[in-house]
């Protein structure tokens, strides 16, 4: 079994989760909350950004809420589709409900120059805010 941070589309009971069950991600979401075991609220260090609409991890100071999963390599290989070429799974440290574990997270692989920071770090706090 592995470990996946989630937080962004994949999280957990979020307002934009609901909303996006109608669009894209829908298949992703459904399938992880099928096929993983939520092992609850979780962070990581580094920051999110914005990019087109969607969250993006990247490595820096700063705290990212999420969720935290254990799931099998099966499941990552299928989000792996999901999360395509603009992010690169990568382990990081991430603090979950029992403590530090090493978990995968979908880092974003291109400079985030010019992007839009969010700097509470929580993806569904943005949302709500910007709705």
């Amino acid at each position: 079994m592995e470990y996946l941070f989630v937080y962004g589309s994949l999280r957990k009971g979020t307002k934009q989760s609901a909303q996006s069950r109608q669009g894209v991600g829908t298949e992703y979401e459904r399938f992880l909350e099928m096929n993983g075991t939520y092992m609850g609220a979780a962070s990581a260090e580094g920051r999110m950004i914005l990019l087109d609409g969607y969250p993006g991890f990247v490595d820096g100071k700063g705290t990212v809420l999420g969720d935290l999963y254990q799931v099998t390599t099966a499941v990552i290989k299928k989000l792996d589709k999901y999360e395509d070429i603009e992010f690169e799974r990568l382990k990081r440290s991430v603090t979950g409900p029992d403590g530090p574990i090493e978990a995968w997270v979908y880092v974003y692989r291109f400079s985030p120059t010019g992007k839009k920071r969010i700097d509470s770090g929580d993806w569904s706090g943005y949302q709500e805010l910007s709705s």
